[in-house]
């Protein structure tokens, strides 16, 4: 049978059988384009009223805008195929109706936008030898549920880098690859929903921003200068895997550091994970987020301690502080330098992250604030410990620089944002007698290791063949006091093991009501229950 079309009511600005090198105007008629025929328009297609139909198998070819107004109908067979081909640029008005399929088929480095919202049923397909984009501008793209992208690549994409989104109906769980760029740059993002309930009208939409996040963490160096923007409407308890896709040009810092992150009102690392080789980074989400790569930071929701040196009733002193005499360097050699001091810290606090296979294995180091709460927060005092470049797991080490370390009795998921409390029990931390019992049900980490070894001992003792475990006391009286039994030092000392700011060998009373207590008699006495050959061990 001979391909036609069929006018079901008069209208037409003008009319051609199979083929016209002018516009195609609607002005009230109905256009059939039947089962198998192809309409071919060497220029702009305007459905002002009346109806515009696509059979099944019907192909109408677009060499200019493709208008359909909102007074109109566009009704178009999910079978059917607009293609757009041509050498100039030109736009797209859907007026609300629904393509079936969209074949880009325009000259190299030529583009469609969109003027409103548009939605494909069926097929989106980019001719492999062109380089066309479509570009959405503030209008959304949505693909149907069983929609599909044939021939995407580095120059076939949807530009969606401003208001607009590219939406993919779900009715279950399912991956689809939204294949965006912005301007000059293809960055698909691909979403694997792996659970969620989906209501009638579920959907995912995306859109990409050729920038740095701007709320990426300030001492992140290795990150990607783009982000995805990543939003589910109607899907409840979902879970979804992102993949992606970035450019060597996006790359800031050390790419090997770089791991996907998505932020909501904070960074959370998830499944947070990368392949090079690919320009990928991934991660978990399960509720509206931006996505993006920069490095990776395992996180705790709360870590805390107490010194035994700074406790005093119910919680630790912040003497150090109040005097002045925390330094705004840490003391611990881990790079955090020229700090302010916030309200309410003790001290400087050590934290070690230690190999999930073998924790005597130190993997990263990393300097914190510890308060009087005995919270552990970041340098700001506020915020709960993040880990930089950390492994996703591992035992976690408290350490201080007079005091003995204690670390975790199991493997931590820091992509999990765990809580520990070593101060409820002693059995919080690994090992024998690892910690001092402060007050009653409330335990702290031993005090007086004043020389900064594994011990704490009264007296300096000698253990064959070879092994010399030296006095606390006597690095006191003569490391910091220089022998001198009625000296004093004020100042920021390992020696000052009760954390009052002043390190003494005998205590010393000044009128009319000051007394300054002897840290030699702390260590004898408040650790070593008086016992002068005692020892503590630390327990790592």
């Amino acid at each position: 049978m001979k391909n036609k079309i069929v006018i079901l009511i008069l209208g037409l600005s003008l009319l051609s059988i199979g083929k016209t090198n002018a516009q195609l105007v609607n002005n009230g008629a109905t256009i059939i384009v039947k089962d198998g025929a192809t309409l071919h328009v060497d220029s702009d297609v305007t459905n002002t009223t009346g109806t515009l139909q696509l059979e099944a198998n019907a192909t109408l070819e677009v060499s200019g805008d493709f208008t359909s107004e909102t007074a109109a109908s566009f009704d178009a067979n999910a079978n059917s195929t607009v293609k757009f081909f041509g050498s100039a640029n030109k736009n797209i008005k859907s007026g609300g109706d629904d393509f079936g399929k969209i074949l880009m088929n325009k000259d190299n480095s030529v583009d469609m936008t969109l003027v409103d919202p548009m939605t494909i049923s069926t097929n989106l397909d980019f001719t492999p030898a062109n380089g066309n984009k479509l570009i959405i501008g503030a209008n959304d793209l949505t693909f149907g549920s069983t929609a599909t992208v044939s021939n995407n690549g580095t120059n076939r994409y949807i530009q969606a880098d401003g208001a607009g989104t590219v939406k993919k109906g779900y009715t279950t769980t399912g991956l689809f690859e939204f294949p965006i760029g912005d301007n000059d740059e293809y960055s698909p993002i691909t979403a694997d929903i792996t659970s969620g309930t989906f209501g009638g009208s579920a959907n995912l939409a995306v859109n990409v921003v050729d920038a740095v996040h701007p709320n990426k963490y300030n001492d992140a160096e290795s990150h990607i200068t783009r982000y995805w923007n990543v939003d589910a409407t109607d899907i409840t308890s979902w879970t979804a895997t992102l993949t992606g896709s970035y450019t060597d040009a996006d790359i800031v810092g050390t790419e090997a550091n770089i791991k996907g992150a998505s932020y909501i009102a904070d960074w959370d690392f998830a499944n947070a994970g990368a392949n090079n080789a690919n320009n990928t980074v991934t991660g978990n989400i399960s509720a509206n987020s931006d996505f993006t790569g920069m490095n990776y930071y395992g996180k705790m929701a709360s870590l805390k301690a107490f010194l035994q040196g700074a406790y005093s009733g119910s919680s630790m002193t912040t003497t150090l502080n109040s005097s002045g005499l925390i330094p705004a360097d840490t003391p611990y050699g881990t790079g955090e330098n020229g700090i302010t001091i916030p309200a309410n810290v003790t001290d400087w606090i050590k934290i070690e992250i230690r190999d999930a296979a073998d924790a005597s294995n130190i993997l990263k180091t990393y300097s914190k604030f510890i308060k009087n709460d005995g919270q552990i927060y970041e340098l700001d005092g506020t915020s709960a410990p993040k880990f930089k470049d950390a492994p996703t797991s591992g035992y976690i080490a408290v350490r201080h620089r007079n005091h003995l370390g204690i670390r975790t009795t199991s493997v931590l998921d820091f992509t999990a944002n765990p809580s520990h409390d070593f101060t409820t029990g002693s059995a919080q931390a690994y090992g024998t007698d690892p910690m001092k019992e402060v007050s009653a049900g409330v335990w702290g980490m031993w005090g007086g290791n004043a020389n900064n070894d594994a011990y704490i001992r009264a007296s300096q003792t000698f253990i064959p063949p070879s092994t010399t475990i030296k006095s606390d006391r006597d690095f006191i009286l003569n490391n910091v006091l220089s022998g001198n039994a009625n000296g004093q030092s004020d100042t920021y000392s390992d020696g000052d093991v009760n954390m009052d700011g002043h390190v003494r060998a005998s205590q010393t009373f000044i009128p009319p009501s000051t007394t300054i207590k002897s840290d030699r008699d702390f260590i004898l006495n408040n650790v070593l229950d008086g016992n002068a050959n005692g020892q503590k061990d630390e327990q790592l």
